[in-house]
């Protein structure tokens, strides 16, 4: 964890921590799952605590290897899933076929997006917003012209 944002640490941590990489921001978030689940809040710095010291450093190695198949996005989509709130680890055999629906879902979005938006028309529109965007010529205000004689 570092004090400041780097190309790995990207993200802040939620528990004071400084900034974090996207596995350990996967595991604060599945450790304030259980938490709640036993009806506790995670205090700051809660990974240096002898009870989930052990949780945290187990789960960091497990959010690197799903992060080798899926996006961050897609298991942040099934983290957020109702099927999971129990989800005790990452290695759970059941949060895997969450992930891969979860990854059909995004995939298919993705697709529908690029079909229904397709390039020549986002390069159109991108066209269009620049010229909007331009400011208007040299207009010149009717103070500006007696200024001018």
């Amino acid at each position: 964890m570092s004090k400041q944002r780097t190309e790995k640490s990207i993200f802040e941590s939620s528990y004071g921590g400084g900034n974090i990489t996207p596995s350990q921001y996967i595991t604060e978030i599945l450790c304030g799952k259980i938490a709640y689940k036993k009806g506790q809040e995670l205090p700051n710095h809660f990974w240096k605590l002898p009870e989930w010291n052990k949780i945290f450093r187990q789960q960091i190695p497990a959010a690197n290897k799903l992060l080798k198949k899926y996006s961050f996005f897609v298991i942040l989509k099934a983290l957020r899933d109702k099927r999971v709130w129990g989800l005790t680890s990452l290695r759970a055999p059941f949060f895997i076929p969450i992930l891969d629906e979860c990854l059909k879902e995004e995939t298919n979005r993705l697709k529908l997006l690029n079909d229904t938006y397709p390039l020549e028309l986002k390069e159109d529109f991108i066209e269009e917003e620049q010229i909007i965007a331009k400011p208007i010529g040299n207009k010149t205000s009717i103070i500006s012209k007696l200024k001018g004689l």
